[in-house]
Formats: C-alpha cells, sequence, structure tokens
C-alpha cells in the first residue's frame, strides 16, 4: 500500500525531502546502479509514486528521460495495484512546472520505447506544455517518433 498524507509531497527551497525523490534525483544525475535498487526497495514497501521534487517531476519523469523500461513497468504495475484508476491517470499524465508530461520528457530523451508503451497506456497526447517553441520542437519530434517506429509491439 502506498502511503498516503493530506497534501502532495514536494520540495521546499530546492532540497528533496522524502527517500524517493532523493534516490531517484541521485540516480538520474548519475544512473548509479545503487540508487536505482534503492528506488526498487523503495517502491515495494509503499514509496508514493505520486511525489514530486520542487520542479515537478517524478520518478517516472526521470524513469522516461532515461527510457528506463523495467522502473517505468515497476513504478505503473505498483500504482495501478495501489491506486483508484483515476490516480494512475493523474500520475501518467502529470506534468511539470514548465507543463511537460512523462510522455513529452520521453520523446524529447528520444526513447521510442518509452513513447510507446505511455501512449499504449492511454497517456493524453495531447496535453500543451508551457513554452510554445519547445512544444513545437516537441511535435515533430513525437510525429517522427511513430513514424519511425510503427511495427513496435
Amino acid at each position: 500500500m502506498l502511503l498516503t498524507v493530506a497534501t502532495p509531497y514536494t520540495c521546499t527551497e530546492g532540497h528533496y525531502v522524502s527517500a524517493l525523490l532523493i534516490a531517484g534525483q541521485r540516480w538520474s544525475a548519475t544512473a548509479s546502479e545503487d540508487h536505482y535498487t534503492t528506488i526498487v526497495v523503495l517502491m515495494r514497501n509503499g514509496a508514493d509514486l505520486r511525489q514530486r521534487d520542487a520542479k515537478g517531476h517524478t520518478i517516472l519523469h526521470w524513469a522516461a528521460t532515461r527510457g528506463h523500461k523495467m522502473l517505468m513497468r515497476l513504478a505503473l504495475t505498483t500504482a495501478q495495484i495501489a491506486l483508484e484508476p483515476v490516480e494512475v491517470t493523474k500520475i501518467v499524465n502529470h506534468q511539470d512546472e514548465v507543463g511537460y508530461s512523462l510522455l513529452m520528457h520521453a520523446v524529447m530523451s528520444l526513447q521510442e520505447d518509452v513513447v510507446l508503451k505511455l501512449l499504449q497506456l492511454g497517456v493524453d497526447a495531447n496535453l500543451v506544455c508551457h513554452e510554445v517553441t519547445d512544444c513545437n520542437k516537441l511535435q515533430h519530434t513525437l510525429q517522427h517518433t511513430l513514424q519511425h517506429t510503427a511495427t513496435w509491439c
């Protein structure tokens, strides 16, 4: 069961306030296997995937950016077991402070497998970010990705 609190986990003054966010941020910066193992242990023991850092990033944003399919699968499976479907939808469509969703992070990082997996899960491909220049680049990259991965299963 995931931990729940009255208010969402967030960071204040740039400090990561949970073990999951600390491990996630360090893993994102270093790709350390030790930090990845810590993330897995925390998730399997109830860490809330809705936790986000000061920029609005969740553990799933970091996994999407790195194209880490196993972590994405574990996190999404954990969420589907522990949360109501409406909460899972909120998690996969969550946008960071700039407005980037998991799908947008995966597209910008050219993580084709993650893009297609997220689309299969039903993420909202029509979410709009706040920075028009980046969104135009993002739309072009998404179209290119989909054209070149039409045979992916």
